[in-house]
């Protein structure tokens, strides 16, 4: 739904823009895996199904790992909560059993990890990211291609893969934008602080 009206009458109640959801996507025939070719053999998953396994991916969750977040970048709140906000969001998946949460290996190295929701035959990439020791290293690709990578690897019956990136966060959009995948649609997030 564009209505700018409606964005500009938040503006003059005191809201601002904080960012825009790009809810992007792409088919899996679509799907370049050459372009993740360098990564694909070196590459594996593991699904966190103990507590122990949990609590591996929840100690590598540090401050900055989100920087271009919303709430990290909003001065009221910050890094550490924004980082807090991931931990918790991961756990309340992880619990309800609704969602796979899944490392993501690297080399043998546990870089990163992935929260994902499959619908019938498309894979919902919820959240997902590399830890701070493995970020530009050449494994950014690693972001928009798990989903899909797993699906292959697993033999998974997954037609798409959709997911939301921030407009704040642009190398990642430009990793999306480098694969391939389409805008579905766009959200604006407003954000008002009571003072």
């Amino acid at each position: 739904m564009n209505k700018p009206e409606f964005n500009i009458g938040l503006g003059d109640i005191g809201f601002v823009c904080i960012e825009s959801q790009l809810n992007v996507g792409i088919k899996m025939i679509d799907f370049n895996f050459s372009k993740v070719s360098h990564l694909y053999d070196d590459t594996s998953y593991e699904i966190v199904d103990s507590q122990e396994s949990l609590q591996s991916v929840i100690t590598n969750i540090q401050p900055g790992m989100f920087s271009t977040d919303r709430i990290a970048i909003d001065s009221q709140f910050g890094e550490d909560i924004g980082c807090q906000r991931y931990i918790n969001w991961i756990m309340t998946e992880y619990n309800s059993k609704k969602s796979e949460l899944i490392k993501v290996i690297y080399k043998n190295e546990h870089v990163g990890f992935m929260l994902i929701r499959r619908e019938g035959e498309i894979i919902h990439l919820l959240l997902n990211g590399l830890y701070k020791p493995y970020q530009r290293k050449g494994l950014g690709m690693l972001t928009p291609a798990s989903p899909m990578m797993y699906a292959k690897k697993a033999s998974l019956l997954i037609t798409q893969e959709e997911t939301s990136i921030s407009s704040n966060n642009i190398p990642v959009v430009k990793l999306y934008n480098r694969l391939g995948f389409q805008i579905l649609h766009q959200t604006y997030v407003f954000i008002k602080h009571h003072t």
